[in-house]
This record gives structure tokens, sequence and C-alpha cells, in this order.
């Protein structure tokens, strides 16, 4: 007769997506909020709007990092993707 059912231990690479999506997330997020802010015309709420778009797209990329296989895959797109964003600023930046 069986006792107790242990629960599935939480997975390694679970707190390596994790993080990924927490820091990576955040970094890119803030940077293609700033992308939006230096490519489209100013307005009176555009800094409110900036404000709040910043929340749903770093939630959005937290919670599809866990489709990634592995933590390392969701570091390197994550981490590649804030660094190419990262660079449109600075070129977007330099055309202006």
């Amino acid at each position: 007769m069986k006792t107790a059912v242990e629960a599935p231990a939480i997975k390694a690479h679970w707190w390596a997506k994790t993080l990924a999506g927490v820091i990576c997330g955040f970094a890119l997020a803030l940077a293609l909020a700033t992308l939006f802010h230096q490519l489209t015309p100013g307005g009176p709420g555009k800094l409110m709007l900036l404000m709040w778009l910043i929340s749903p797209l770093w939630l959005t990329m937290a919670s599809l990092v866990y489709l990634f296989r592995d933590g390392w895959r969701a570091w390197g797109w994550l981490g590649g993707a804030s660094v190419l964003a990262y660079g449109a600023v600075f070129v977007s930046k330099l055309g202006s």
C-alpha cells in the first residue's frame, strides 16, 4: 500500500528560465518601450502609455520563457534579443 506520493521537485532549468524571463525580459521590455518612444510622434499621453506598456511586455516575455527547452536557450534568445533591441535604440538615437 502506498503511503505518500512525493511531489515532483522543481527542475533545475526552471530557475534558469525564470531568471532569464525576469532579467532579460525586463531589459527587453525597456528597450522595446524606448524604441516605441523614439520612433513614434509625441503626444500628451505618450509617457503614460509607455509606463503602462512595460508591464504587459515584461509579463509576456516572463511567461513565454517556459516554452524554451532549457534555461540556456532562454538566456541566449532573450539576451540576444535584448542586445539587438538596445543596438536598435542606439542606432535610432544616432539618427535623431
